[in-house]
């Protein structure tokens, strides 16, 4: 501020400190928000005075501002690049399922002195596109997840029955894909079912069971435990998984992680299980609490879980 009084002879004070009366700036620090400042006019008889009072709002600062436009180095029409997207760090997963007639793809981008680029273009091992017998394609990348080296694709029209990777006998199963990074070289590690037990005749059936179940449409990982949604599963919250008498109930399936291999561990249904809440449509890890969303839960805000008065009011459950 350079304040100048009309008379040189008189005092002046800006926040209570004694500056030149001819105009000498003073620098004033600005918090965020509100800000007073106060300049006081003393005359030379030192008694007849007058005080101003200035009023000056600093804005906020932006918590975030844009550092980047990425697209892929393919973008074409229809690829659906954005549909889902993960950040661990410095490392970026990019979902493409429309990409390749449906196929699917990923985009892993990698952050270095602020500036980000393309480091890997991923496809399932198995990747199938749409085809004339109307089947859709499997879209690769519908949902993605990251953690470290870590990468996790779901592709939820993916149609094998079991873990024989091209059978496509079961019609919108879905699967799952994990890849690992070793320097800038990402690798497929596992493919992953609803049911990885083995292949033998008794587990194709449970495997076939899954049709229409779309495992993979939500995935999260946390270290070596990797959780994968399967909203249209339809078996019931105290039934066996192939009751089936629930459909598009929803479940989570938990896998963990030895010696780079990956094993089921849990099968989460919600506690007020019931047709058509798709429990598992997305699904959010932090250490040991997972979030599981159903959207079409119909319990209301005041009522018991099963009073089903409030049609896709939606809910949410905690698990530890």
């Amino acid at each position: 501020m350079s304040p100048v009084t009309e008379d040189p002879g008189a005092t002046l004070l800006i926040n209570d400190t004694a500056v030149s009366s001819e105009g000498a700036s003073t620098t004033i620090s600005l918090s965020e928000g509100l800000n007073l400042i106060t300049l006081v006019v003393v005359a030379e008889d030192g008694v007849t005075g007058q005080r101003y009072t200035i009023e000056i709002v600093r804005q906020e600062a932006a918590t975030f501002t844009q550092q980047s436009f990425l697209k892929a180095n393919d973008a074409t029409s229809f690829n659906g690049f954005g549909t889902s997207i993960a950040i661990s760090n410095d490392t970026l997963v990019v979902g493409a399922p429309w990409k390749a007639d449906q196929a699917g793809a990923a985009y892993v981008f990698t952050r270095s002195d602020g500036t980000w680029s393309q480091q890997a273009y991923l496809k399932a091992s198995n990747a199938e596109g749409a085809n004339i017998n109307d089947r859709s394609g499997d879209r690769f990348g519908s949902s993605v997840a990251v953690s470290g080296d870590t990468l996790i694709v779901g592709a939820p029209f993916e149609d094998s029955a079991s873990l024989s990777e091209d059978d496509n006998s079961a019609l919108n199963a879905g699967a799952v894909y994990v890849f690992t990074r070793s320097g800038s070289i990402w690798n497929q590690q596992a493919y992953l079912k609803a049911n990885p037990l083995d292949e033998g005749a008794e587990h194709l059936h449970v495997l076939s069971s899954n049709i229409g179940d779309r495992f993979g449409s939500s995935v999260a990982i946390s270290g070596d435990t990797l959780f994968v949604g399967a909203p249209n599963e339809d078996s019931s919250a105290f039934g066996a998984e192939t009751d089936k008498s629930e459909p598009l109930s929803g479940a989570v399936y938990v896998f963990t992680r030895s010696d780079n291999l990956w094993t089921r561990q849990a099968f989460l249904k919600a506690s007020n299980s019931d047709s058509q809440d798709k429990f598992g449509t997305c699904v959010a890890i932090s250490g040991n609490t997972l979030a599981v969303g159903a959207p079409g839960e119909a319990s209301s805000a005041q009522g018991t879980e099963s009073d089903n008065t409030q049609y896709h009011a939606g809910a949410v459950y905690i698990f530890t």
